[in-house]
């Protein structure tokens, strides 16, 4: 394994996938010749390295379907994390899609080879976040594909136009990267002369990126306005040396990329084959277990319309034996299905099913814990005042501050965080008392529904998960009557926001959310087409 730190980031490191079965490059092959079973090499590398791979197989019948999802669990274990997407049309596919974190590459060539065997081909890619694949299987985001040769995806919002990532850039280039610039701009130059690179550093420059959220690394190329119209022979040659790189051995581009259009011209993301840098803190996992001071505390909460009970499994062999245990429980108490998560317990990350409850309903919950194959049991604030419609394509993220549970929401079609629009106000002797016991800049404000509320602003320490901890140990300490039990936090490029807000009278109606978009379209219904995209057209999205 080989690792290089691009720019000096000591969190960037760059991993070569080992497949014993990759096919090595004869002195003289043509390279393009070889694309169609080099990049798919390339893509399970990547996928591989980025942790959080996602299976897919696509088949001509049900009884393939059936077949393949046998085949994976006879190799890898119970999959209830699977989906099976059933086609509309007689002519349709019949797709398998799992998700399969922490997968290792030989359990990765069992399932292929076995797939092989039955006739069924396999193929493994970095996942999307569930909450941008559930709004691409809606229709709520297009994947609109390019190429050729790479699979280039522009992301795109109907409502709002091109989804532009929450990138963090890294300053400075490692001789790898050196390396691979030079040859970057060598082919860019090749296609047109007129064509140029830029970044901050200058001309024929690019950035080293990691995507905030789930911390995968990349290199962004800004070609401006000249890009779109040639973009798919830069594509072509991007995907030309891809391949030629393919057995570099500190540094080798992903199958996949990014596209934006920010100023009606073209910005690439070439990912690379590398292991996420850490991404931005989320979800705390289950953390103890449920109390009757916590349920009376969450009784409590204005801000949300419900609340969400997470059922953790001893393992994914148990998650059927919890459903249908927690199920008759749930039918009894009058508690709702709520959508599957990945949650992490004391046993690692587990496939996590979910229940929608009112907060008079919360009394059966405390002896969750004792059922069969339950491994511990969370009740957290569910969906957001407000936020109704755009709730399913959603991420949120819990953590504890003391008594106080704050969430945390990123809307897949901005790929930021959702803060309640607010004004600042004048500060009470009650904010200056609450604000002497916590550190760092804070200010009054009050929302639109007018809830007033003291929100805390910190810096980009709080990106990291010491400085996340930290933040919350000292919140911990402030535990004032007039404050709600609930509360919100969001990233922002500069660092965080975190809203505490007070117990009053406020105006009816749902709460505003800042950075909302407006209400998707109807759902057409989800079919495997709709989840993957579209093939491009010959007009960006500026957005």
């Amino acid at each position: 394994m080989d690792k290089v730190s691009p720019g000096g980031d000591p969190e960037i490191l760059i991993l070569m996938v080992h497949d014993p079965t990759y096919p090595p490059k004869s002195p003289g092959r043509d390279i393009r010749a070889a694309m169609d079973e080099i990049l798919p090499a390339l893509a399970v590398r990547a996928a591989l390295a980025s942790g959080w791979p996602r299976l897919w197989v696509s088949t001509a019948s049900e009884l393939g379907l059936i077949r393949a999802r046998t085949i994976a669990t006879s190799i890898l274990g119970p999959l209830p994390q699977a989906d099976e997407l059933i086609p509309f049309a007689p002519s349709g596919s019949w797709e398998l899609r799992v998700d399969l974190p922490g997968l290792e590459p030989l359990d990765w060539i069992r399932v292929r080879d076995a797939l092989a065997a039955a006739g069924l081909e396999g193929r493994l890619e970095p996942a999307d976040p569930l909450h941008v694949t559930e709004a691409l299987d809606r229709g709520w985001l297009i994947g609109e594909r390019h190429g050729p040769g790479l699979d280039a995806r522009l992301l795109i919002d109907p409502e709002g136009g091109a989804v532009r990532l929450d990138l963090r850039r890294v300053a400075g280039l490692d001789p790898a990267l050196e390396e691979l610039e030079a040859q970057i701009v060598a082919r860019i130059r090749a296609v047109d002369p007129a064509l140029q690179l830029r970044s901050d550093r200058g001309p024929d420059t690019l950035v080293p990126v990691v995507h905030r959220p789930t911390g995968r690394v990349g290199i962004e190329l800004d070609l401006g306005r000249g890009g779109w119209s040639q973009r798919g022979v830069v594509l072509a040659e991007l995907a030309a040396l891809a391949v030629a790189r393919a057995d570099h051995p500190v540094l080798q581009l992903a199958a996949d990329a990014h596209l934006d259009t920010r100023l009606g011209g073209l910005q690439i993301v070439l990912w690379l084959v590398a292991p996420p840098a850490t991404p931005l803190p989320g979800d705390g996992g289950i953390e103890g277990g449920v109390s009757t001071a916590l349920l009376e505390a969450l009784r409590g909460g204005a801000l949300f319309e419900d609340l969400e009970l997470h059922v953790l499994p001893h393992d994914a062999a148990a998650h059927d034996e919890v459903v249908s245990a927690i199920s008759k429980i749930a039918e009894a108490a009058g508690w709702l299905g709520g959508p599957p998560r990945w949650v992490e317990g004391p046993q690692g990350l587990r496939f996590c099913p979910t229940w929608r409850l009112s907060r008079d309903q919360l009394q059966p919950v405390l002896g969750l814990g004792q059922g069969p194959g339950v491994a511990g049991i969370r009740i957290v604030p569910g969906e957001p005042s407000g936020l109704a419609e755009g709730w399913p394509i959603i991420q949120p993220s819990w953590r504890w501050a003391g008594a106080r549970c704050l969430v945390r929401l990123r809307d897949a079609r901005t790929d930021r965080d959702l803060l309640e629009r607010v004004e600042e106000r004048s500060a009470t002797p009650q904010d200056h008392e609450i604000a002497d016991r916590l550190e760092g800049r804070s200010r009054p404000v009050v929302d639109r529904r007018g809830r007033p509320g003291l929100e805390l602003i910190a810096g980009p320490e709080v990106a990291s998960e010491a400085g996340l901890r930290a933040l919350l140990q000292e919140m911990s300490a402030v535990d004032h009557p007039a404050l709600l039990p609930t509360g919100t936090w969001g990233y922002t490029p500069e660092g965080a926001r975190i809203r505490l807000w007070y117990r009053a009278s406020v105006r009816p109606g749902p709460r505003v959310w800042r950075g909302q978009p407006p209400p998707p379209p109807p759902s057409p219904p989800p079919s495997p087409v709709g989840a993957r995209g579209e093939p491009g057209s010959d007009l960006p999205w500026s957005g």
